[in-house]
């Protein structure tokens, strides 16, 4: 089960100060930022093969997201990516 942290809608406190942070964050590197994933598209912050390609911003990707194969064809993300 996926924990998305709750946004306490409370600026300026520490807790939301926490979220912010969290939510401008891409934790699985899939070039889609937490909070988007968490709220807006329904999809997993921390699983990198769960996005939606609508969503990602190909720039901003890491090297976890690179390096996985995400449609099982035996060739990586970054691979793809590179040969257009």
């Amino acid at each position: 089960m996926t924990v998305v942290p709750t946004n306490p809608n409370a600026p300026g406190t520490p807790a939301q100060t926490a979220y912010d942070i969290w939510a401008a964050a891409d934790c699985d590197e899939d070039g889609v930022t937490n909070g988007v994933e968490g709220e807006t598209d329904g999809t997993s912050p921390y699983d990198s093969c769960d996005y939606l390609a609508a969503s990602q911003n190909i720039a901003n990707v890491g090297p976890l997201w690179n390096g996985l194969d995400c449609d099982g064809d035996g060739v990586t993300n970054g691979d793809e990516i590179a040969s257009g």
